[in-house]
């Protein structure tokens, strides 16, 4: 379903770095303040430091100038945050957390994920509710923190993967032929350089991707290959547009299709040549969109949705393409019986090409629809694509386990498997109290204009009796949630 269905539901715990770690081992440090504390006027002088020095430092009495001074425990200091050092051993050692039960790894620290709950994390690139940016956490030792800030859980740093940042301590990762990707420089339009992991290549089969061939012109590394270049929807012409869900060529002569982009840039549009295979339309196919297998690969203008499984396990079912922009549509690319869903992220007002995703639509607040299987033997219920028009809700895919209203459920972390685990018009969601273990039960979608007051049971939820509460107070919508 649309991705901002869970990150609406104010369940889940926005995390952040936890405070109150230990004072690092910095450079010597003085107190100009404090005069000499002599002990005696025979024998050799000795001065105290005063005020007394911090955790991971001691004072050297021998009075340097005349007075007592903070020098480092450990030898050339510990990485604040990371490390903490070790007076009995003289040495920097990783901080421990959640009660001294948890040893952190390289590029973790004690990160807070609830109330009650700290555990040893990275944290990857972020910018904070007061506007604060937060670099990768990992970046210093060469690697990329695997968190999903959409779905915070305690994560580790991993080896960067293909056109993520990396490093001159970076070994960036291998790519889907066992082949180790490099680390290499390259300039931005603005003179910026970056540095990111590519894969070296010779021709187009030794690239991973779908849309990836190999570029002479960027060093002979898999690049993307456009077929509409960078532009704004201020700039772009009609005719240049047509050549969006057009054939295009990858290896070949005709063998692709021009899959529109949204960019960066708020007005921008670009379009990447997609290779298309032979899996038909409602056909199962490879999410991964790697080179390698045709077969599971989909045919021109349909895309390959994941409908179960996570990473290598994942599956997906080839849906066809559509133009989805809202309102004048160029080129015009219906779905011949769903509906077209926006996938594209686009937001220009002026975009007569985004890129969507035909399927069966539903109404939330409705009964029937969404019936049968498809090929993965999955089945499907009715879901929120956006919770300000509930009537037009989106028939996806279920477990085969889907539990009812008010029954225990799993939900599946998001980014993995994107079945839900709950029947038709329900969802899994946390009920429980903010400071309380997580407690997932399958709850209802309720109606917020019909039932306005939060504290009183809403007629319309399920399960019956529990209260129709805004997903998000700062955000109203028309889709609310039951909670018991």
């Amino acid at each position: 379903m649309n991705g901002s269905k869970l990150m609406t539901l104010c369940l889940s715990a926005a995390f952040a770095l936890a405070g109150g770690l230990m004072v690092g081992c910095g450079p010597a440090k003085t107190n100009p303040d404090a005069g000499p504390v002599q002990t005696a006027d025979t024998g050799p002088k000795t001065c105290d430091c005063n005020p007394a020095c911090p955790a991971g430092m001691k004072c050297d009495t021998t009075c340097v100038g005349g007075m007592g001074v903070c020098v480092d425990l450990c030898p050339g200091g510990c990485k604040e945050g990371f490390e903490v050092c070790n007076e009995t051993t003289k040495q920097c050692e990783p901080v421990k957390c959640n009660n001294g039960t948890e040893t952190c790894g390289t590029g973790e620290q004690c990160v807070q994920f609830t109330q009650t709950e700290s555990h040893c994390s990275c944290t990857p690139t972020f910018t904070d509710t007061k506007n604060q940016p937060h670099t990768d956490t990992c970046l210093d030792f060469g690697m990329i923190c695997s968190m999903d800030t959409n779905n915070p859980v305690p994560s580790h740093c991993r080896e960067p993967k293909q056109y993520e940042d990396c490093n001159d301590k970076s070994t960036c990762a291998t790519d889907s032929h066992g082949k180790a990707m490099e680390c290499a420089a390259f300039s931005t339009s603005s003179g910026k350089t970056v540095h990111m992991c590519v894969i070296p290549c010779t021709k187009n089969s030794e690239c991973d991707g779908l849309q990836t061939a190999c570029d002479s012109q960027m060093g002979n590394v898999c690049w993307f290959k456009f077929c509409v270049d960078f532009t704004t929807n201020a700039k772009i012409t009609d005719a240049e547009r047509a050549k969006f869900f057009a054939p295009c060529d990858m290896d070949g002569t005709g063998d692709g299709y021009c899959q529109p982009q949204p960019s960066s840039d708020p007005d921008g549009i670009l379009g990447v040549c997609q290779l298309a295979g032979s899996a038909q339309v409602d056909g199962e196919c490879n999410p991964a969109d790697l080179r390698g297998d045709p077969t599971k690969t989909c045919v021109k203008n349909a895309y390959c949705l994941k409908a179960e499984g996570f990473d290598t396990t994942a599956k997906g079912i080839c849906r066809a393409s559509c133009n989805a922009a809202p309102g004048t549509k160029v080129p015009t690319l219906d779905c011949a019986a769903n509906h077209c869903f926006d996938f594209s992220g686009a937001t220009a007002a002026a975009d007569k090409t985004r890129f969507g995703i035909c399927m069966e639509s539903c109404n939330l607040f409705g009964t029937g629809g969404c019936t049968g299987t498809d090929v993965l033997n999955n089945g499907y219920g009715c879901q929120p694509w956006s919770f300000t028009d509930p009537a037009t809700a989106v028939c996806w895919p279920t477990t085969s386990t889907a539990a009812a209203a008010g029954a225990t459920c799993t939900r599946f972390a998001r980014g993995t498997d994107p079945r839900e685990t709950c029947t038709s018009r329900l969802t899994c969601a946390d009920v429980a109290a903010s400071t309380a273990p997580a407690d997932y039960k399958c709850i209802g979608y309720c109606d917020t204009t019909v039932c306005t007051d939060p504290k009183v049971a809403c007629s319309s939820c399920q399960p019956a009796g529990a209260k129709c509460v805004q997903g998000d107070p700062a955000n109203p919508a028309k889709v609310g949630f039951c909670v018991p």
